[in-house]
């Protein structure tokens, strides 16, 4: 389970202990204002607009200490 935190256009993303209910330190998101987050083992996969407003695909490994 995950969450979003959006600032300064930048996402921050944590994971959700399930047994604690506490939240383990997050990764930031390189390029601002992503698009269609996606996570999967242990990926996050996002849309991002260029300067040129073709949208890329790029991903950006989840780093979390315990």
């Amino acid at each position: 389970m995950y969450t979003l935190y959006l600032k300064n256009d930048l996402v921050r993303i944590h994971r959700i202990d399930l047994e604690t209910g506490q939240l383990k330190k997050g990764t930031i998101l390189p390029l601002p204002y992503p698009e269609k987050i996606e996570i999967y083992n242990g990926e996050a996969y996002f849309l991002n607009k260029g300067m040129n407003e073709n949208c890329k695909l790029a991903k950006c490994r989840l780093s979390y200490l315990v």
